[in-house]
């Protein structure tokens, strides 16, 4: 009998084991005017594949990001997809960026025949989500404004400031998790600074940490915060702050690595270079020369132990827990278009991008029933085992 537990028992854990690495990544990638959202498929980590873009009616410069839906039915949210279209201008007259929302399960057909205004964003944003997802965080420019993901309408609003005349601050970072984190590169005179808030956009509300200046993105990691900057990265945890990197150009991306290091990507006069920081210890360039163009970098952690990166229009896919071995290259001509951004098909929680607050792709929550589901079963199972 003891013998027959294990078995099931097994069973369990291999079920645990192989539903953990199953979510998607999905993409947007430009040509010319128009845009598309694309599909990339990975079962483990050397299998890595894409059949291309599955919706091709966006605009170009379309970015993707996941979400929780709120659903009171069932009271733990729905993982969805929104599909962003900036609308660049300085005129408040003009309602703001359209989004379209898709389920991860369908990227064929947009959810909504008409676009939905998200009032007040203009530009690329930031996008962060909520769990179980009421609300929905965009920041652009130099305002931060959450969404209620129930009708998409503007609930709060917080503009960050300077004591500096010119220029305008600009949010350059996004993290949500019990607490909204705002990265906010200001003038010199003012400094840099990430406000933290606690549930509300108000600033009686928020606490206040300094940065170095000039600084371009953040995220989580083990020992605190690491913010990229001008001439490096941050480190900062609690009252303290290092400096982890010290550059001689921007360091614009940055995303944690599986341990307590993070990648990131240095922007020269002519190239990119993606490097690995690892554990305090030492710094590893992965590739480098890589020509610079106009679309956006990213990094994101993927399932399998796998680094995704959107740089020069193409995917990258590294392999972390195999000293970051080149996996997998998708080139336009592969994807569509040039890339432009990437996210989690499905997510546990905030934002997978590097505006999240961990660059990670997380279980399914509809992995994780059934996966509770099998549990009981075999576990019924068994006690009937028991009883015979």
């Amino acid at each position: 009998m003891k013998s027959m537990k294990k078995i099931f028992l097994s069973f369990i854990f291999l079920g645990l084991l192989c539903g953990v690495s199953s979510a998607d990544v999905v993409y947007t990638a430009t040509t010319g005017a128009n845009a598309g959202i694309g599909l990339i498929k990975f079962s483990s980590s050397l299998d890595v594949t894409t059949s291309g873009l599955q919706y091709s009616q966006a605009a170009a410069g379309s970015i993707v990001a996941p979400y929780w839906e709120n659903n009171t039915s069932n009271g733990n949210g729905n993982s969805k997809l929104i599909l962003v279209t900036p609308v660049e201008s300085t005129d408040t007259t003009i309602s703001g960026d359209q989004a379209y929302i898709f389920s991860p399960s369908n990227l064929n057909t947009p959810e909504n025949s008409a676009p939905i205004i998200l009032t007040g964003t203009y530009g690329v944003p930031i996008i962060s989500g909520t769990n179980p997802g009421a609300y929905l965080y965009l920041a652009s420019n130099s305002a931060i404004r959450e969404y209620a993901t129930a009708n998409f309408t503007l609930r709060n609003i917080y503009t960050a400031t300077s004591s500096d005349s010119l220029p305008n601050p600009e949010v350059k970072g996004l993290m949500v998790d019990s607490r909204i984190h705002v990265l906010i590169q200001r003038p010199t005179g003012s400094g840099d600074v990430i406000m933290h808030f606690d549930g509300q956009l108000k600033a009686s509300g928020s606490t206040a940490t300094n940065t170095t200046t000039g600084s371009q993105a953040m995220c989580s990691i083990s020992s605190g915060t690491a913010v990229a900057h001008n001439k490096g990265v941050q480190i900062l945890s609690g009252s303290t702050s290092s400096d982890a990197v010290t550059t001689s150009d921007p360091v614009i991306a940055i995303c944690r690595d599986t341990g307590s290091g993070f990648y990131y990507v240095e922007k020269g006069s002519s190239n990119f270079s993606l490097k690995h920081y690892k554990d305090k210890d030492n710094t590893t360039t992965i590739f480098s020369d890589v020509s610079v163009d106009t679309n956006r970098v990213q990094l994101m952690q993927a399932d399998n132990n796998l680094l995704a990166v959107v740089i020069a229009g193409s995917i990258r896919f590294y392999n972390m827990a195999n000293n970051d071995a080149h996996v997998k290259t998708f080139s336009s001509s592969n994807l569509g278009g040039s890339a432009v951004s990437i996210a989690a098909a499905t997510t546990s929680g905030s934002n997978g991008s590097s505006g999240g607050s961990g660059c990670q792709v997380g279980v399914r929550r509809e992995d994780l029933g059934g996966l509770m589901l099998l549990a009981l079963a075999l576990f019924t199972l068994i006690k009937k085992a028991q009883k015979a």
